[in-house]
């Protein structure tokens, strides 16, 4: 099926555009042969495209639904084209709206896309000053599998209650002591606790850490006035 003359390549342009306006391509084809005819004819029309009546018969429904032509008579129905300048220019500019919001559209996702990106490529390293051990007591409570504690005395006893929790969860959890003063309370405070718990005495001074599910780290600086959490795995 194809047109002829020397229009050609104006028309399959012009069936290009109403096409990428939402028209089927056979639809396109009976618009564009309506657009040519001032006044037109199913059997007409299916003689000079090979489109079947019955298909025919829906398209030209579906055509005059968009208001894009009208038919006539009764007993040889012609159709029109229904005022074209005003209804192809406004669906140009109703796609031209549209191709403004997708490139909007695209332009945000991609965007979203790219900081993603970045963000993949920069280890999720953050410095937290103030409060860490609030911070370290809500990951704890966040657990899954299991918990390492290598801290001093005095913070593990901020930490005591936590612990007995995720015990309770079953979940494990190592802790590592100094010894030095406040260990016996320590001790004696996680002996009346049950689950999978180990204690080890800690003999040389060594890094003041917390690792949760070997996901999430925390390091405490020397002085412990602040503490850099880790959440990238590979580190972890």
């Amino acid at each position: 099926m194809r047109l002829k003359g020397r229009d050609d390549i104006i028309n399959k342009e012009v069936l290009r555009v109403f096409e990428n306006l939402g028209l089927k391509k056979d639809e396109a084809l009976v618009y564009l042969k309506i657009l040519a005819n001032d006044g037109i004819s199913a059997l007409e029309l299916h003689s000079e495209l090979g489109i079947s009546l019955s298909k025919l018969y829906i398209i030209l429904k579906n055509l005059e639904k968009r208001n894009l032509i009208e038919g006539y008579g009764r007993r040889k129905k012609v159709y029109v084209a229904v005022k074209p300048e005003m209804h192809i220019l406004e669906m140009l500019k109703e796609k031209e709206k549209e191709i403004k919001r997708d490139m909007e559209l695209m332009e945000y996702f991609l965007e979203k896309i790219k900081f993603k990106n970045r963000r993949a490529e920069t280890p999720p390293v953050y410095i937290i000053r103030k409060d860490y051990i609030d911070r370290i007591k809500k990951e704890m409570r966040n657990a899954k599998a299991e918990i390492l504690i290598s801290l001093p005395n005095n913070l593990v006893r901020e930490l005591l209650v936590n612990i007995e929790r995720a015990l309770k969860k079953n979940i494990v959890v190592s802790v590592v002591l100094y010894s030095e003063i406040g260990i016996d309370f320590i001790l004696n405070f996680l002996k009346k606790t049950q689950g999978p718990i180990t204690v080890k005495k800690r003999k040389t001074y060594g890094v003041d850490i917390v690792i949760i599910d070997r996901k999430k780290s925390f390091i405490l600086s020397f002085e412990k006035n602040y503490a850099i959490l880790i959440e990238d795995l590979e580190l972890v």
